[in-house]
């Protein structure tokens, strides 16, 4: 039998049985639409309390009823002890997935003390072959994303998602309001069996209250992949999420080598050399988005958060009206839950902060925990966001960022609000402490600064963050910034923008290999994510500095990881640039780890349909043409197939377009779209042999435009703005060269010949690239 067609939770199968006698793991209850089969088998809900026990939906106590109410049905499991109800809903969004959520009910005189909710747990029937899991683990610098189950490995665990190949399943939390969510995969041999559950960290549910579960998407589609992304559009519709409109390029005093012990000692200070590399952003970078400037000064007084520090004498706020005045957007930096011992905050509010299980103050452990940043040793505490008054607190301080003047603020180590054992409100989980700061600052700063997270999990961020830092910091060369972002592609563009952390080409007068820097922008530039950057602009040489020019602006739309089953590392990165032309895309063949085969075989077909969508075609052009953008270079596939040289420590983007049989735009050298940026209104006209556009430079400089002349067609005249232009033709690829401009300029192509006969065929699926 399919997996597919066997889901559904055993909800509810047999209440007159369960009543008579023991309940039955195997047939405690379904869910059913219809008289379709079940998604889900041997399925159950249970509550882990701090002591250790147990209490579980398959326990003889509960009496189970059902009724389906607006479309949903809801089970309820009444404790014949009268202690702990379990409510649980589902509703069908399809044939193949579900919405679900539990609520837990107390009914006894005293509490129950929470460890954990599973929300759900059963099994699927497996399909002969390996089973391989797509996970988010808590290590922020994991390179492995993909578990490959065997006999020595059969568990695995993921962070708020999970995707399965073999058997095809899709899952994750639609929500983190209410608790950390994960999931746990374990294969059988005979089944893999699932269980999603929320941390409870102990907290209380006190007489007559009840705890929900943050809503749960469970999707057994074909395609896994394809069905995160749904996920993702429906995590952001349960939140109400607000994108914010536009991708940004963002300078980082940090990156740019102000960081810890340089705050003052490294180019005349941090103040200063925000001043001194402002001329340069805006010469050469300005007019292709670079309008972000992020100030990190780790000396700052943490929990009271002075405008003035030793590193801005001034004031935050003076260097902020510097950044404004220059036109550009003023960010800030600064841990929001964090307060030292010597804060005024501290020694006014002791009561405001987190404690450890004897009630004593907690304080950060490990390297956080003294420091003498300040001029003399102290320590850090939490913010205890479960008292309110802090909540007021977290919203007065970001509304007083907002009135220096800042339009971007960044919230890092979030993760630390969560370590504490003991918060005043013992009903708080640890995701609702985390919550409750994260909506003050929110709410202090307004709807109009952009907001940017570190350190929160995924979950709790959805609806307030529009930037979510989902890697450590990789500083432009450490592999597993390129993993976590193709772990979590999915919420790209969809719930938040997705921050990979840095490029960075230069530190402290040391250069990277200039092939590696190609490599590192290009995929973050494929992938649709925040590009920030951190140099000392003057002393960067012009290469590197073009090479920022090629690739800012970032796209406002994500792109995906095209072989993440089937290649480990997966080599694919894929973008559609623009929708208006449905036979182009970009795609990037990369490896960051220097291990991969030398040569590659790539299927276009595969590689065409993953990146515009997962679309399936039945019929596909006779043949591609793909342009090198880096190498300025074309090759032309044989039907589906490609082979090439695999790149070693390096990457290559191609714009990949259906082959026409007549001329047509291959690319251009000014931005990675290669046409989206700096052409629009591309048409041929086959009566009069004519192919006419519009064309601009990225940032308003200088581009070139290169063409695909098939051995059938002759140029007759080449026209930009109306007049004649020159062109160069090296076999089959015309080049013009267009000048500095802002503005668009007409452009048209005057041929003669007739145009060659091309045949569609058959699509051909298959792995998108085999490495040998």
């Amino acid at each position: 039998m399919s997996v597919r067609i066997i889901l559904v939770f055993l909800l509810s199968v047999a209440i007159s049985c369960v009543q008579k006698k023991k309940a039955n793991v195997d047939n405690l209850f379904s869910i059913t639409q219809k008289g379709r089969q079940m998604l889900l088998d041997h399925c159950e809900v249970s509550v882990i309390l701090t002591n250790g026990s147990s209490i579980s939906s398959g326990d003889e106590r509960y009496e189970v009823t059902e009724k389906e109410v607006a479309g949903a049905t809801n089970v309820y499991f009444r404790d014949r002890k009268q202690e702990l109800d379990f409510s649980f809903s589902y509703r069908f969004l399809d044939s193949l997935a579900v919405k679900a959520g539990l609520t837990i009910i107390n009914h006894r005189n005293t509490s129950f003390f929470i460890d954990r909710i599973v929300a759900l747990q059963g099994s699927l029937e497996k399909e002969t072959g390996t089973t391989k899991a797509l996970i988010t683990s808590e290590n922020w610098q994991d390179d492995k994303i993909i578990h490959i189950f065997s006999e020595r490995e059969n568990t695995a665990n993921s962070m708020f998602t999970v995707a399965l190949k073999n058997p095809s399943v899709a899952a994750g939390f639609l929500a983190g309001k209410k608790h950390f969510n994960h999931f746990t995969i374990k294969d059988t041999l005979q089944s893999i069996r699932f269980k999603a559950w929320g941390e409870g960290n102990g907290c209380e549910l006190p007489p007559g209250k009840s705890r929900s579960t943050d809503p749960l998407f469970l999707s057994l589609h074909d395609n896994s992949l394809q069905q995160m992304e749904r996920f993702a559009g429906l995590a952001a519709i349960e939140n109400n999420v607000k994108l914010w409109p536009e991708n940004r390029v963002v300078w980082c005093t940090w990156y740019a080598g102000w960081n810890r012990e340089k705050m003052y000692s490294y180019k005349d200070g941090i103040a200063q050399g925000i001043e001194d590399n402002i001329p340069y952003i805006k010469a050469s970078l300005y007019q292709r988005g670079a309008k972000t400037v992020r100030i990190c000064d780790d000396h700052i007084a943490y929990g009271d958060w002075h405008d003035t520090t030793k590193a801005f004498p001034k004031g935050f706020s003076a260097s902020a009206k510097v950044v404004r005045n220059a036109g550009l957007t003023p960010g800030i930096w600064y841990p929001a839950f964090w307060a030292s011992t010597k804060s005024a905050v501290y020694q006014k509010h002791p009561e405001w902060f987190a404690m450890e299980k004897n009630g004593s103050p907690y304080f950060l452990k490990n390297e956080f925990q003294n420091k003498s940043r300040l001029g003399e040793p102290h320590k850090f505490l939490v913010f205890d966001a479960s008292v309110p008054e802090v909540q007021d607190y977290f919203e007065n301080i970001a509304t007083s960022w907002r009135e220096r003047g800042f339009k971007y603020v960044t919230n890092d180590f979030l993760a630390f609000a969560t370590a504490p054992p003991k918060y005043h409100n013992p009903t708080f989980s640890k995701a609702e402490v985390l919550r409750a700061g994260m909506e003050a600052v929110k709410r202090g700063l307004g709807d109009d600064i952009f907001y940017r997270t570190i350190g929160g999990q995924f979950g709790t961020c959805m609806g307030l963050s529009h930037d979510v830092r989902i890697s450590g910091d990789s500083h432009g060369d450490r592999p597993f910034a390129y993993h976590r972002t193709g772990a979590s592609w999915f919420y790209n563009h969809k719930t938040w923008i997705n921050d990979p952390s840095a490029i960075v080409f230069m530190r402290y007068g040391e250069f990277r290999n200039l092939e590696w820097n190609k490599m590192w922008v290009s995929w973050i530039a494929l992938a649709g994510t925040v590009m920030t950057y951190g140099e000392q602009l003057d002393e960067l040489p012009a290469e590197y500095i073009n090479i920022y020019k090629n690739i800012f602006p970032p796209l406002n739309k994500a792109g995906r990881p095209l072989d993440i089953w089937e290649n480990q590392p997966y080599t694919l990165w894929g973008i559609q640039p623009e929708d208006t032309d449905p036979t182009y895309c970009l795609f990037g063949v990369f490896d960051l780890d220097g291990k991969g085969e030398r040569n590659i075989t790539l299927n276009l077909d595969e590689i065409f349909s993953r990146t515009i969508g997962w679309k399936t075609y039945r019929q596909v052009p006779e043949r591609y043409l793909l342009w090198d953008f880096w190498n300025e270079e074309l090759y032309c596939s044989n039907q589906h197939e490609l082979k090439m040289a695999m790149p070693v420590k390096s990457g290559r983007v191609f714009a990949l377009r259906h082959y026409k049989g007549f001329p047509q735009l291959l690319g251009t050298n000014g931005h990675f779209s290669m046409g989206a940026l700096e052409t629009k209104d591309v048409i041929w006209d086959n009566t009069n042999a004519v192919l006419s556009g519009k064309v601009r430079g990225n940032g308003g400089d200088s581009t070139t435009l290169f063409f695909y002349i098939p051995d059938s067609y002759k140029p007759a005249k080449t026209l930009l703005d109306d007049k004649p232009v020159a062109f160069t033709q090296k076999d089959k690829v015309l080049k013009i060269k267009v000048p500095d401009t802002e503005g668009f300029l007409s452009f048209s192509l005057w041929f003669e010949g007739d145009s060659e006969n091309v045949t569609p065929r058959k699509f051909v699926p298959g792995t998108p690239a085999k490495r040998y």
